[in-house]
Parts: C-alpha cells; sequence; structure tokens
C-alpha cells in the first residue's frame, strides 16, 4: 500500500463525468484515502530518506524513550548539536568537537575538565564528599571501602581563623625517593616526664620516638632551649672504675692495696666500702654500681650503693648478689640516686666476698648528668 506522501493511484473523474463508472471512481479514490490516514505514517513519509526530518524548532513531548541507532564510527563534523550512540556510549557533538558522556555505562568522569583516569567499566575508583563532615574521600574501590592514594606537588592547610597557610611537601632538590610511615601511637611520657623527640628510622623511613631510636650524631641548636618547671637534660651514662687498668688490688691474703681504701672484717670474709661521693659533683645520678670478681667459693657475694647520713647508713635498692664460683662483674643496676639531692649524704659502694681468699679486680660506678 502506498504511504504519505505518494502519488494517489486511483484516478479522480472529471466534473460532469456521466454514468456509472464516474461513482465507482470517486469511491476508490475516497477508499485510498481512508487507507493511507488510518495506517501507521512509515519513515519515508515523514520526510525523504536523504533529509533529515525538520521539526522546525517544534517539541516532541511524552515520549516511551528516545532510542539511538549505534553509529559504526566515531563521531565528529557537522550537523553540530546533536546526540549520537558510538560503542555503546553516548557522545555529544558540537562545532569544538565531539564529546564523550558515558563510558562503560557510568558516566564518562574524564570529560569532567579536570577530573580523568580509569574510572568507570570495572574499575570502582571514587572520589567522595561528605557534607556532615565536610570532607573529600578518595577510594580505591569504594564498594569494598579501599581507601586510595593521594599524589599531589604539596598538601595546604589553612587556618580559617587567622588565614595562614601550613603547607607539606617534598623536597625540591630529593634525590630519591622514600617512605614516611607515621607512628603507631602518640609520644610516651619518659622516667623523668618529658616527651621524647621524633626521629626517623634510616632503614625502613618510619617515623618513631628517640626512646625507642635515639638520636646520633650532632644536634645543633641556634637559639635557647629552655625547659619548663620540673624538666631537666640528661646526658648519657659515664662509667668510672678503680683502679682504672684493672689491676688485682685484693690479693689472695685479703690484703688491701694500690690505695683504695677499705676495711677487712676478721673471720676471712671481706666486706668493703669505697666512698663515691668525692667522685661526684652537683647534678650527677647513680645509675649503678659494679665490681669485677673472681671467686674461690661458692658463698654469696653482693655490691650494692650505700647512703650515710649523719653516721647513720641503709642499702639503696636491692644488693646485687651472685654464688658462683667464676670471674664476673657484679652490677647492682636501675639506681636514680642523686648524691647532692641529700644535705649531709655521703656514698659508698659496699663489696661483700666470703672468704679473703675470692678477690677483686676493679670496683666502679655508672652515672649520668642531669
Amino acid at each position: 500500500m502506498a504511504s504519505i506522501g505518494e502519488p494517489v493511484t486511483q484516478p479522480i473523474p472529471s466534473v460532469g463525468t456521466a454514468g456509472t463508472a464516474y461513482a465507482t471512481q470517486v469511491n476508490a479514490v475516497l477508499t485510498e484515502v481512508v487507507e493511507r490516514l488510518e495506517a501507521a505514517v512509515p519513515v519515508g513519509s515523514l520526510a525523504a530518506a536523504e533529509d533529515p526530518l525538520d521539526m522546525n524548532n517544534q517539541p516532541v513531548q511524552s515520549a516511551s524513550y528516545y532510542g539511538l541507532y549505534d553509529q559504526e564510527s566515531a563521531p565528529s563534523g557537522s550537523p553540530f548539536g546533536r546526540l549520537v550512540r558510538y560503542d555503546g556510549d553516548l557522545w555529544y557533538v558540537d562545532t569544538d568537537g565531539a564529546i564523550q558522556m558515558t563510558a562503560g555505562g557510568v558516566l564518562n568522569a574524564s570529560a569532567i575538565g579536570g577530573i580523568g583516569g580509569d574510572y568507570g567499566g570495572g574499575d570502582p575508583a571514587l572520589v567522595y564528599f561528605r557534607a556532615a563532615s565536610e570532607r573529600y574521600e578518595f577510594y580505591d574501590d569504594y564498594d569494598q571501602l579501599q581507601w586510595g592514594t593521594l599524589r599531589a606537588r604539596a598538601l595546604e592547610a589553612i587556618d580559617e581563623g587567622t588565614g595562614f597557610v601550613t603547607t607539606v611537601r617534598s623536597s625540591t632538590s630529593a634525590t630519591e625517593s622514600y617512605t614516611l610511615i607515621l607512628p603507631t601511637a602518640l609520644p610516651t611520657a619518659t622516667g623523668t616526664g618529658g616527651i621524647s623527640l621524633l626521629t626517623v628510622s634510616p632503614t625502613t623511613g618510619a617515623m618513631q620516638y628517640a626512646q625507642d631510636a635515639p638520636i646520633t650524631g650532632d644536634v645543633t641548636f641556634d637559639t635557647d632551649i629552655n625547659l619548663s618547671a620540673g624538666r631537666r637534660l640528661v646526658r648519657p651514662a659515664r662509667t668510672f672504675q678503680w683502679p682504672a687498668g684493672g689491676a688485682q688490688y685484693i690479693k689472695a691474703s685479703g690484703t688491701v692495696t694500690e690505695g683504695i681504701g677499705g676495711i677487712q672484717a676478721s673471720g676471712g670474709a671481706i666486706d668493703l666500702y669505697f666512698n663515691l661521693s668525692a667522685d661526684t659533683t652537683d647534678g650527677w645520678r647513680i645509675t649503678s654500681v659494679f665490681a669485677r670478681i673472681d671467686k674461690s667459693t661458692a658463698g654469696a657475694a653482693t655490691v650494692q650503693l650505700y647512703k650515710f647520713v649523719d653516721g647513720s647508713g641503709a642499702g639503696i635498692g636491692a644488693a646485687a648478689t651472685s654464688t658462683g664460683t667464676t670471674a664476673e662483674t657484679l652490677t647492682q643496676g636501675s639506681l636514680t640516686e642523686e648524691p647532692n639531692a641529700t644535705a649531709n649524704a655521703v656514698y659508698y659502694l659496699r663489696l661483700t666476698l666470703p672468704a679473703n681468699s675470692d678477690a677483686v679486680f676493679h670496683v666502679g660506678y655508672s652515672h649520668e648528668v642531669v
């Protein structure tokens, strides 16, 4: 059947035509017109195949859907202002070129100026903004809540009150790439109530605190170091011993030699006191006392720090004890005694040996300066 826009096939009788043929011809023309009006309008009836349908700026409303034919090649050139489907994605073409609006079934983020990359399709990356916390979040996989990595030349944090900006950036003359790993917790208080310094591990690049990895090398300050009340600087422990060369000064007979003062008890046992006060200065803190001994018997030998005030003495802490029969260094450690913190205090190293046949090579103590 012919369509709208094509010539009518039935002849139209001339005016004044006589006979029954006139009525038959009029009836045939009317039948063809009715059939064409009742049938669906084909595309070919809307416009010629080589011409676009021109709506003459008229709207199309209440359409169920608008389907696009998948083009065989990427869109480009005129006509401009058109929507096109190519390779399953939606494109818009204007005088500046073709813009891909979707990619793999999702919005094409690369089409948004400034944000690009491997979004969409099988890649679940996402930049998410949370209004409640006023925060942008970067995800490598949003569905699995796997965080992404942010790379930038610098990060700037602004003080909204003053407008001042704090910038975190890499060196402008770096010679290698490395990773800084923040500590697992806030710094802990040291024994003197201070907070240890932050350092960076030379092997892992992880940030850590000085109590875990003491600072080595020189630290230079170009101004004064001011400490709050109750805080002190502590210098690492130093060790002193007598005699300096480690020679034996208590011989097998128990005779005290080398000019080191002491008292030998009767009955064969040895009980010696070595005055430490004459060798200490203000600000010293004794951390340990020790004696290098060689016992000939299995009896107990002890070393302990003693404190005398106005003639009355007592041991500090628990004495270090040994019952072996080999040469060893007997040490009482974990001391925090400050010789000049108590008025009229005199400190001694007390060494006891079970027999006067035991030998002592040297005694000494360690201290730190606070």
